[in-house]
């Protein structure tokens, strides 16, 4: 795990603004992840579904992607599989975001492929301090 990663392809990047890619099938949590992200300087995209998130991932290629464990197509397992499987996003760090207690708990993510996590409800200081860990270029607002 290559937790000092910077992105440098110009996909990631819109102006001085890295792009994050926010996947939830919860619109308050789209709209509050968004929120941080937007206070943060960040660009970002959404996707309710994981179908969508990967499509949105290949054509955009964003420099991070959060992402919510429980979606109504493909779970975030099957969907970091997916971009770690894949030439174009396979070097996207991806954080899970849940709720969702897992047996194997923060391991089980990490194993499946996933950079970090994160534990719904969460401190709007953690996703930032999150974010800011994967992209340390980061420009705050």
């Amino acid at each position: 795990m290559d937790l000092q990663r910077t992105s440098t392809c110009e996909q990631c990047i819109i102006g001085d603004q890295p792009l994050i890619l926010s996947v939830d099938s919860q619109e308050d949590s789209r709209f509050l992840c968004n929120f941080v992200l937007s206070q943060l300087g960040c660009s970002y995209i959404t996707a309710a579904d994981g179908r969508s998130a990967f499509e949105l991932s290949r054509l955009y290629q964003p420099a991070l992607i959060l992402t919510e464990i429980v979606l109504p197509d493909l779970s975030g397992f099957e969907l970091v599989s997916l971009l770690k499987k894949n030439p174009y996003t396979a070097s996207i760090p991806t954080i899970a975001v849940t709720a969702t207690e897992l047996m194997g708990g923060w391991r089980e993510l990490l194993e499946a492929g996933f950079d970090g996590y994160l534990s719904k409800p969460y401190q709007l200081e953690a996703l930032e301090a999150l974010i800011q860990h994967f992209l340390p270029v980061l420009v705050t607002a």
